[in-house]
């Protein structure tokens, strides 16, 4: 299963979980986006929970942005991911100087990021806090489901991504947030660190498999009609 977010007002939060001012971090989830979402800025992650330290966010279709705080300029890159369908996506990130870039890694495959906009100055200080599928005010609120979303506190190669994204659960070294989101009614963190979400208008998502299933089977009556 998975949480589905209505594009309106759902969110999991929780308002003072600590532990995300890392220089070295790597973010995975899994996701399916029907739309941009809200204000056609639907969020996966926000860190602290209203701000964008770093953020993860649905601005233009079949792309999702990263965004991370600096006093002077915020830095923005972008990197494909194909909306209506699941995408398993691993996002690495040394924030230990601004001249670095993500890393992105989208259904096993490490894909293409673009700088949009340069980081300047220090990078933002987490004060607490971590919001899925939305920023604490509601304002930006992701429209799909998104299910397993970790938080690593250090750069995992390609192999411990695929390990922990497509079986979660067999690699959790330095792993600081795991959210199944399996139901709407288990927001629990299952890494160990009691950082447990709240939800609000979060309801239960289809399974990952079936939609999987469904997109293949859809494609094959399709390639069969042409033929």
């Amino acid at each position: 299963m998975s949480v589905a977010f209505n594009g309106t007002t759902s969110k999991v939060e929780n308002t003072t979980a600590t532990g995300f001012d890392v220089d070295t971090l790597t973010v995975l989830f899994r996701s399916f986006a029907r739309s941009r979402g809200e204000g056609n800025i639907g969020r996966v992650l926000s860190v602290n929970e209203g701000a964008r330290r770093p953020s993860i966010f649905h601005g233009v279709a079949n792309v999702l942005t990263i965004e991370n705080g600096h006093s002077v300029q915020n830095g923005r890159w972008t990197f494909p991911c194909t909306d209506s369908m699941w995408n398993y996506v691993a996002i690495r990130y040394d924030r230990s100087s601004s001249a670095n870039d993500p890393t992105v890694r989208v259904n096993r495959v490490n894909v293409t990021v673009t700088e949009t906009q340069t980081p300047s100055g220090t990078r933002d200080v987490h004060t607490g806090g971590y919001c899925v599928g939305n920023r604490t005010e509601q304002s930006e609120t992701w429209d799909g489901k998104i299910e397993h979303l970790q938080f690593f506190t250090s750069i995992l190669s390609d192999a411990e991504a695929d390990a922990a994204i497509y079986t979660p659960g067999a690699y959790v070294t330095n792993q600081l947030l795991w959210l199944p989101l399996l139901t709407a009614s288990d927001l629990n963190d299952y890494s160990g660190g009691a950082r447990h979400g709240t939800g609000t208008s979060v309801t239960n998502g289809g399974p990952v498999d079936a939609v999987r299933r469904q997109a293949a089977l859809n494609q094959a009556v399709r390639r069969a009609a042409y033929f």
